[in-house]
């Protein structure tokens, strides 16, 4: 039971319990679909076992705890405000907040000398992750956080595919059910709205 309390999970409690947002049964089949292959597509990577012990899982359930609280408080937010202001406002705090902890780690002329030989990539990069985050921020205002912040989680199926096909990462037929049983429930979801 303590497997299947994943982010998608926890995004369907917050949306309900804090947001009081519906939430259809069929959209929480959906959700508990969604989040049987996401765990499935986990198990398929090199080196993953159900058996791994505690503190992996812990780790797990840490990571999927933090993700569901900070889309509950994006949902909550562009309910009250405008995403686009949302976006900006949250950006430009990250910016403040990270700057002493990168200057500390690091000099600026270091910072300074991979800005230059890397531009592209940081550009791409920064560019890639502010559109995907303006567009979650988005769906929260269209759709239930339970739903919106589940079918977020498809990056995972396209992480793992590219680490199958361009990585040469093992599970290929398992990352494929995986994926299916994904997109089933994503399906159920958007059945629901």
């Amino acid at each position: 039971m303590l497997l299947l309390i994943g982010a998608a999970v926890l995004h369907a409690a917050w949306s309900f319990l804090f947001l009081h947002e519906p939430v259809a049964p069929q959209g929480l089949a959906g959700v508990a679909v969604l989040s049987a292959g996401l765990m499935a597509l986990g198990a398929t990577g090199r080196g993953a076992s159900w058996r791994a012990g505690l503190p992996p899982l812990l780790a797990a359930l840490g990571v999927s705890l933090t993700i569901s609280v900070y889309t509950a408080i994006d949902g909550w937010a562009v309910k009250i405000t405008p995403a686009l202001s949302y976006f900006v406002a949250q950006w430009t705090l990250s910016v403040l907040l990270a700057l002493p902890a990168l200057l500390w780690l690091s000099t600026p002329r270091r910072l300074v000398m991979v800005l230059q030989r890397e531009k592209g990539a940081v550009a791409l990069v920064g560019a890639a992750s502010g559109l995907a985050y303006l567009l979650a921020l988005q769906a929260y205002t269209m759709a239930p956080v339970a739903y919106a912040g589940a079918v977020r989680e498809l990056s995972v199926v396209l992480a793992a595919w590219i680490g199958w096909r361009v990585a040469g990462e093992s599970g290929g037929s398992a990352r494929l059910a995986a994926s299916l049983m994904i997109f089933v429930g994503i399906g159920l979801i958007a059945l629901a709205r």
